[in-house]
């Protein structure tokens, strides 16, 4: 393979496209068998497209071998090339349905986990609205951590955003959804303190289960609290308080049913609690049709007003 510097980089065409979504899903799935799955090919053909597509950019993309698969730096520069690219194509596509005053194209936005059991609320409503509004969209929904939702946001892989909202968010308009989430420390009816009143001592002493991507994020810090288990998802938190082993932070509509069969206790306490505002969040500068109709459905849904920050 000649070398990058004396090669020519070349035009894209269909042919690569193609080949860019197979290296995408192959990225993705790290590894050709579970790309396999999802593509509906055969891993030789997958390897030929790749090395088809290393050929094209001259470019070593992928390790693979007897060490097992892995990409290369630059594979992995590619990857993120790649769906930069696919973001692009999807926001041109809204653009051209814009100017012919039909929306197609991919809409995707991102939320938080756990707000299912909020169906009675704004959240159905609004998707349901947004989506009988412009029916030529496919709606690309995406869990993320908060962390992650602003940055997707920011960086347009993501168009709005669902999540908690307890300071303002630069470059951000917003529009409160669920005003008043409690969120409560809880544990398992085999957990030395079920049963019993909530004493802030004893339960900063408990071991708890921490959602570390919060921490920072919300009022409560876990510093204060015994960490002796960590997680990423609230259904997981549930499953390690279950346990009976740790007491953690659920949602109060998401502990409601196991309060009432009795599998789990509420630790509320008014120096422990604390309180999550959901909101719909969309970029500051995005002034897309789409988007406009997405706003109108909260607005109408919620009866508030975006507002310019959080």
């Amino acid at each position: 393979m000649a070398p990058l510097s004396s090669r020519p980089i070349p035009k894209l065409q269909d042919i690569d496209l193609r080949l860019l979504r197979v290296f995408v899903s192959v990225a993705r799935n790290r590894g050709f068998s579970a790309a396999q799955t999802e593509l509906n090919i055969g891993q030789s053909t997958i390897s030929g497209y790749i090395s088809k597509l290393e050929d094209r950019l001259g470019l070593t993309l992928c390790k693979r071998g007897r060490g097992g698969f892995d990409l290369t730096e630059a594979g992995e520069k590619l990857y993120d090339a790649a769906l930069e690219l696919f973001d692009d194509l999807d926001r041109f596509r809204l653009k051209v349905g814009e100017a012919r005053d039909d929306l197609t194209g991919n809409y995707a936005i991102g939320t938080v986990d756990s707000v299912v059991p909020l169906g009675q609320g704004a959240i159905p409503r609004i998707l349901a609205s947004f989506a009988r509004s412009a029916p030529g969209l496919l709606l690309d929904l995406r869990l993320g951590s908060p962390q992650a939702l602003v940055r997707e946001l920011h960086s347009k892989r993501f168009t709005a955003i669902i999540l908690p909202v307890f300071r303002p968010l630069a470059q951000t308009r917003v529009i409160t959804l669920e005003a008043a989430d409690p969120q409560v420390l809880f544990c398992a009816r085999n957990h030395p303190l079920y049963g019993k009143p909530a004493d802030p001592d004893e339960v900063r002493a408990a071991p708890f289960a921490d959602r570390t991507h919060m921490e920072g994020w919300t009022p409560y810090t876990s510093r204060s609290l015994n960490v002796a288990a960590t997680t990423v998802d609230v259904e997981c938190q549930l499953l390690l308080i279950l346990s009976g082993r740790f007491i953690g932070y659920l949602p109060a509509h998401q502990a409601r049913e196991f309060v009432a069969s009795g599998d789990l206790w509420s630790l509320s306490h008014p120096e422990l609690d604390y309180h999550s505002r959901v909101c719909l969040g969309v970029r500051s500068d995005d002034e897309s049709a789409a988007t406009a109709l997405l706003i109108k459905a909260a607005e109408d849904v919620t009866g508030s007003k975006f507002l310019n920050e959080a």
